[in-house]
């Protein structure tokens, strides 16, 4: 992992202090093209040209989409009327289909992103990947789609925390429940490793009580073997009291999940368009705030970080809090997209679309200035989380609609408010606050310590709850603020 962080590391300091070097004349879009191109990625020319110029249009779209979205409500009108205006603008169509494709993503995010909050209490990580995400949500949509064929009596859900629950003793990653009664019938944690010996190691560590351990088709039995007194399967459900059965966890599916389009599994179809894209942007919002629960991390790193000697940092520092700072997000974003491409960043595939390359990198940036100015006082907590939801409805819209869009925006809607703030805080936020000095840094880790809290505050009152998460974070996150 070290000697990850150090390749991380040089890679940043290359790309910025190379941008702080450049010429006037020459474009960003040139200036990144030549450092994709010596940074050795397996691109052909043609390849390249096209990979520079969206990752590129994609920074500069979602800023000029944040942008948009924060001057229309000044002006009165909400994120909904702002969504179906920018939607008309894009020549898209808004299918039914689609926005209840992207909001079933979003409320899985939500559900992924209360959960993993509550382990972090514990100091636990779950879904660091997209592959994990994946794994999880292919496990859950197969077993739904076979229990609708089978009576429509249980429901695979992504397990929710109470107050009191620990992740791995009474808070799982996917839970089987009872529709008519609403009662809790299996417990299933996923775990898998590298190869079946790592598999073995995470599943010796795990906690037992209340759980079925999942791991990949073909492990079963030389996992049991290793774990005699733990349960373990490749599928969910086909017990006693459950009979419906999900298919095997295969990872080489999952590789190939991941390089086609993949629609979350929805029961009924919706048929009022105004009321989809109202919940559309409610959920983005909500989904973009309680995901800067996670900025805590950054906290540890810019308090453990010392300065690293940098010829520009005046100019990045400059660069970083200035209002349009669209030069540095693409610095990031190449940064970003090299190191992904090196196996670096292994939360993302290789094959991830710069698209979302760009628009991680941008929030990654983004979340520095905010930090800073709440801790400033040039924004209020309440400001600084707004344009937080702000971005993740921007995102939505980049997503799903822009001209930089791609097919499977639903996987990678359920997946980034996850993954993507690991990214952001982590690698981008982290790396760049190695070079800028210890009041910047200062400011960074004062706009945590306002931020987070509120955030969990807002988490907790959302456990214990029977009601729908969606709906139930919409009603907290509002009547709070």
């Amino acid at each position: 992992m070290q000697k990850h962080d150090n390749q991380l590391t040089q890679i940043f300091r290359d790309f910025l202090q190379s941008y702080f070097e450049k010429g006037a004349a020459v474009s960003d879009q040139e200036w990144l093209k030549g450092k994709l191109q010596e940074a050795g990625l397996e691109l052909n020319e043609e390849d390249l040209e096209k990979y520079t110029e969206d990752l590129v249009g994609s920074v500069q779209s979602f800023s000029e989409s944040v942008r948009s979205l924060e001057q229309s409500k000044a002006e009165g009108k909400t994120a909904d009327e702002w969504l179906k205006e920018k939607i008309k603008e894009s020549g898209e169509e808004a299918s039914i289909e689609d926005i209840q494709q992207a909001n079933a993503s979003l409320s899985q995010a939500n559900e992924r992103v209360l959960r993993n909050l509550k382990a972090e209490e514990n100091g636990q990580t779950v879904n660091t990947s997209i592959a994990d995400i994946t794994v999880e949500q292919k496990l859950i949509d197969d077993f739904n789609e076979k229990a609708l064929d089978e009576g429509d009596r249980y429901e695979a859900v992504v397990d929710k925390p109470a107050e009191d629950s620990v992740y791995g003793r009474n808070l799982f990653d996917v839970a089987i429940l009872d529709k008519k009664t609403g009662d809790k019938l299996e417990s299933y944690q996923v775990i898998y490793g590298a190869d079946l010996e790592e598999t073995i190691e995470l599943v010796e560590k795990a906690t037992s009580a209340g759980q079925t351990i999942i791991v990949p088709e073909g492990m079963v039995e030389e996992v049991q073997k290793a774990c005699p007194f733990k349960d373990i399967a490749d599928h969910i459900g086909g017990t006693g009291r459950v009979t419906v059965e999900s298919e095997a966890l295969s990872l080489a599916e999952t590789e190939e999940i991941l390089q086609e389009e993949t629609k979350p599994f929805i029961s009924k179809l919706l048929t009022n368009p105004e009321e989809s894209i109202k919940e559309f942007t409610d959920t983005a919002f909500t989904t973009g705030v309680l995901s800067a629960g996670f900025t805590e991390g950054l906290e540890r790193l810019a308090n453990n970080q010392e300065v690293e000697e940098f010829k520009a940092g005046a100019l990045l520092e400059q660069t970083l809090l200035s209002e349009n700072n669209d030069g540095l997000k693409t610095v990031a974003a190449g940064a970003l997209a090299t190191a992904v491409h090196k196996g670096l960043v292994t939360a993302l595939p290789k094959n991830v679309p710069p698209m979302v390359v760009a628009n991680i990198a941008s929030v990654g940036v983004e979340n520095v200035k905010v930090l800073s100015r709440v801790a400033e006082g040039k924004l209020t907590m309440d400001e600084g989380l707004e344009h937080m939801g702000n971005m993740n409805i921007a995102m939505g819209f980049e997503f799903i609609w822009n001209k930089y869009a791609v097919p499977g925006a639903s996987m990678f809607l359920r997946a980034i408010p996850i993954v993507g703030p690991l990214i952001s805080n982590t690698v981008i936020a982290g790396e760049i606050l190695k070079f800028v000095k210890t009041p910047i840094k200062e400011l960074v880790v004062e706009g945590v310590k306002t931020i987070v809290p509120a955030v969990k505050s807002v988490a907790k009152k959302l456990y214990n709850t029977a009601k729908s998460v969606v709906n139930t974070i919409k009603e907290t996150l509002f009547s709070w603020w």
